[in-house]
């Protein structure tokens, strides 16, 4: 007698050659079909990315609400205005998603299920329990999630960690970051600017032992501005060396400081200067400006993020390492009385908080 499967078990079976043929088809040399959620502001950038700098992809697929997308990712790229009509294009490699973080998720999900790279913007989610769904899907599915802390990847800072092999212990960690730009509708100013060093810190020293936070009073002109926020985040770890970061939109110049004092060298990166990257030693403390590769942040993160494809990589230590940053986030928003982001916050229910 003849079993028919069930139709849990033919759905499973069904996805499983899916993602395997997906697979498959991401050979050494083949220019990997790609699509993307949201083009607003920085979707844009990501977009002309991917068109003028990663020659091994291409945006064939779109879902956006903006009325001008077309001029940006020209006619034979097809534009959706629901974006789980990605999901059922089989000829889809990877997509991008470039949507507020409450949509992280449910997005993160499908495209996983259906075989497909996903690379979404920071914060990866909105909370640990989040994160936590994320990871357990992809773990199911062995699937293939980069989270963009886009300077993780960013040269200049991996010139720092290369230097930094050699400069003995590090001893502590400061930084600055943030601007003046208005306060986002759905995440503090503490989510949106913070992530990006809180992952440099982590990458380079581990899981915190202890995480505190305390608010700044904003820089002038912002002191009586309640739309503006700094925040002081100090991570210590268990060798007893501190990263010492500042975070918010309540700053007069906008600011990407870095500075790693290490047994035998201070190495200090500004993005705002004309050499992002100097070493000084503790002898005369002069400053050598160091030489690092011209390559944008973000298409070295696109570049890597294509290198794990066609390399078949399914490690999970990418979206872990995204799961500490929101866990950093979660004990620092608590830390200073913030409210937790609302990972079902509607911002426009008409587009779904796409643009």
């Amino acid at each position: 007698m003849t079993h028919k499967p069930s139709r849990r078990l033919f759905a499973k079976l069904q996805a499983y050659r899916l993602t395997s043929s997906r697979r498959a088809r991401a050979v050494q040399g083949d220019i990997l079909p790609v699509a993307q959620i949201g083009v607003g502001r920085w979707g844009r950038n990501i977009a002309r990315t991917i068109r003028d700098d990663v020659p091994g992809m291409r945006l064939v697929a779109v879902s956006s609400t903006n009325k001008d997308v077309r001029e940006l990712v020209g006619s034979e790229c097809e534009v959706y205005p629901d974006w789980r009509s990605l999901v059922e294009r089989f000829d889809i490699q990877a997509v991008f998603i470039a949507v507020p973080p409450r949509l992280h998720v449910e997005m993160t999900e499908a495209f996983v299920t259906a075989g497909i790279s996903v690379f979404v913007e920071k914060p990866m989610c909105l909370s640990v329990d989040d994160g936590q769904r994320i990871l357990e899907v992809v773990e199911r599915r062995q699937g293939h999630v980069h989270v963009d802390h886009i300077d993780l990847f960013n040269p200049a800072l991996v010139a720092a960690r290369n230097l930094g092999k050699s400069a003995g212990q590090l001893r502590r960690v400061s930084g600055r970051i943030g601007a003046s730009y208005d306060r986002r509708s759905d995440i503090s100013p503490l989510w949106e600017y913070a992530p990006h060093f809180i992952a440099v810190c982590l990458d380079m020293l581990g899981t915190p032992a202890k995480i505190s936070a305390t608010k700044l009073r904003p820089e002038p002109p912002f002191a009586d501005d309640p739309q503006r926020s700094l925040v002081r985040l100090v991570m210590t770890f268990a060798d007893g060396t501190e990263a010492d970061l500042i975070a918010g939109n309540a700053m007069n110049k906008k600011s990407r400081t870095l500075t790693f004092e290490f047994e035998r060298s201070r190495i200090v990166f500004n993005d705002q200067a004309d050499h992002k990257l100097v070493v000084a030693t503790p002898d005369d403390g002069q400053e050598i400006p160091v030489d690092v590769p011209d390559i944008r942040p973000l298409t070295a993160s696109i570049r890597a993020f294509e290198s794990d494809i066609r390399r078949h990589e399914t490690s999970k230590r990418n979206v872990r390492a995204a799961l500490e940053v929101i866990n950093v986030l979660e004990h620092a928003s608590k830390a200073i009385g913030e409210p937790l982001p609302n990972s079902h916050q509607i911002d426009n229910p008409q587009n779904n908080g796409l643009k």
